[in-house]
């Protein structure tokens, strides 16, 4: 069934309670979980993520993020840090030991990996080495695709990534 209503202010709400936030006015509809406007542009309801770490030690997870990282933080909240990532927020929950995974847990596209790579080395951060990897001296490998991809940890051994995609 599909749903058109006229947008006439910044919220708006339908009678299932399906909520839209817009910043302009325009006639959307909801259809197939997806809001279409009548201008032809279309909006998931799930285009903004909630990313989730964790930490055992709030204070130098902060300082991490924060300073060394550069995110802004938002909020010290009773079971967690939060940081603003894009569009997105980034809930460092606050546990009693954080499980070590093998895996990479949360990465970020940028622009320029060996400046990134260079920066983040002189602030301390080390770049992790695997066996059977091809890296560079920067701890850099070339993915088959042409992508440059760096790892690292925080503080609490999430194991974290930049992507320089083609």
């Amino acid at each position: 069934m599909q749903k058109a209503i006229a947008v006439d202010a910044f919220d708006i709400r339908i009678p299932d309670e399906n909520v839209c936030h817009l910043g302009a006015v325009n006639r959307w509809t909801l259809r197939d979980h997806r809001w279409l406007s009548s201008d032809g542009n279309g909006m998931t309801q799930f285009d903004e993520p909630v990313m989730f770490l964790a930490t055992a030690d709030s204070d130098r997870s902060r300082a991490f993020y924060e300073r060394v990282l550069g995110l802004t933080f938002v909020a010290d909240e009773p079971y967690a840090l939060v940081f603003r990532v894009g569009h997105s927020r980034l809930r460092i929950q606050k546990v009693d030991r954080v499980p070590k995974v093998s895996h990479t847990v949360l990465g970020w596209a940028v622009q320029d990996i060996r400046s990134t790579v260079t920066q983040l080395t002189a602030a301390g951060v080390t770049f992790q080495r695997y066996d059977g990897m091809d890296q560079d001296d920067q701890g850099v490998w070339r993915s088959p695709n042409g992508a440059l991809v760096a790892w690292f940890r925080d503080p609490d051994g999430n194991t974290l990534s930049f992507t320089q995609y083609k």
